[in-house]
């Protein structure tokens, strides 16, 4: 048997990772395709990751266009093109994917014309944006005969509501219908890795992409986060881990916003590193290790809700995703469909609040860390 693995940005091998080690020990030939922002050097070595595991890619389509919206769509349209001719060459028993990006639909979309079945994970989700409408285009696209491994029993009842349409139905049975809840695969690394918790470390962790509904105003929520980041590094002489974002329209304004920063008077004030990505293992130490994180990425709610990492979640991005008690939330008005006008001073305030609390117990919304296992056994069936 061989399994074709959708790679499209810098996160989707930490969302499969597991999944893919597992899959290997049951002798499934493992053929990672990378594509879009997974081959570009601004977003991190996603190769240099896949080898730390003994992983090569098996393809690169090169389909990456970087700018506004439009050029997600085009994006995601070039990934639609060369995923049918390398699917048109490459027999395969299955696509896997995951999530919710742009470049994923246009792999889900050449798999379904080409009749190829789709192995979706973390579908079912809300988020709050124009990503939600991308996830279960994704769901819709891998459809009844695909198979759906979700993160949560909430998840499940969504993508069982989406594909065949019915809401009145006990979850014991969401596997009768394609849909199962394994948890999410990065949870295991995090498990894996984090056997014992680090010590604490004086440390912020920054981690803010644009919103794809909203990108224009990139710049100005970066910049509210940087300045509340500014004033509570200064007062707790606390070093700032910084990331830069992933490739979504409005990329260009925060990186403007981050470099404008490092720039300035404040910026300097506090000592900043700044990264392009960081493989899995890396990462979850980092999470462990934090005092607490701030911005809009799902690591925050999915990861932090197993380590109980302290974090504060800016704006709409991560709307309406299940989190744990680890998360506060800051926006103005959390009705707005764009996303709202959150100050530093608001996010100054959550997150001395996180400070003052610490780490959090452990929660296994996203799983309990075997989500690999169970994501291999839905494919290949009981050992």
């Amino acid at each position: 048997m061989n399994l074709t693995v959708a790679i499209g940005s810098r996160a989707n091998w930490g969302s499969l990772r597991s999944a893919c080690l597992a899959l290997r020990r049951r002798k499934v030939d493992v053929r990672p395709v990378l594509f879009a922002s997974a081959l570009s050097e601004r977003y991190g070595d996603v190769p240099a990751s896949l080898a730390r595991d003994d992983f090569k890619p098996f393809a690169a389509l090169a389909t990456h266009i970087e700018g506004d919206t439009t050029d997600m769509s085009k994006t995601a349209g070039l990934a639609a093109i060369e995923w049918g001719t390398f699917l048109r060459n490459n027999p395969t028993d299955g696509v896997l994917v995951c999530g919710d990006r742009h470049e994923v639909l246009g792999a889900a979309m050449a798999a379904a014309y080409a009749g190829v079945r789709t192995i979706h994970t973390m579908g079912g989700e809300t988020s709050g944006n124009v990503d939600d409408r991308v996830r279960d285009a994704i769901t819709s696209l891998a459809g009844e005969d695909g198979l759906h491994c979700v993160a949560t029993f909430d998840a499940g009842a969504r993508v069982r509501s989406i594909v065949n349409k019915e809401w009145d139905f006990p979850p014991s049975r969401l596997a009768n219908y394609g849909v199962h809840v394994t948890g999410c695969p990065r949870i295991d690394t995090v498990r894996e890795v984090l056997q014992a918790r680090p010590d604490p470390r004086p440390m912020i962790l920054v981690s803010q992409h644009p919103v794809t509904t909203s990108w224009k105003n990139s710049h100005a929520e970066m910049t509210a986060t940087l300045r509340a980041v500014e004033v509570v590094a200064q007062r707790h002489r606390f070093q700032v881990e910084l990331f830069w974002p992933n490739a979504d329209a409005g990329t260009g304004g925060t990186h403007q916003a981050i470099r404008d920063w490092l720039n300035s008077e404040g910026g300097n004030s506090v000592i900043v590193r700044t990264h392009r990505a960081m493989g899995p293992e890396d990462y979850a130490r980092m999470m462990a290790s934090c005092r607490v994180m701030v911005g809009n990425s799902s690591s925050a709610l999915r990861d932090g809700a197993w380590i109980g990492t302290p974090a504060v979640n800016v704006g709409t991005r991560q709307r309406g995703r299940e989190h744990g008690p680890n998360v506060v939330d800051v926006w103005t008005n959390p009705d707005l469909a764009i996303a709202p006008d959150a100050t530093g001073e608001d996010i100054e305030v959550m997150l001395e609040t996180q400070l003052q609390h610490g780490p959090f117990p452990c929660s296994t919304l996203y799983g309990d860390g075997t989500a690999g296992a169970k994501v291999a056994e839905v494919i290949c069936g009981p050992m």
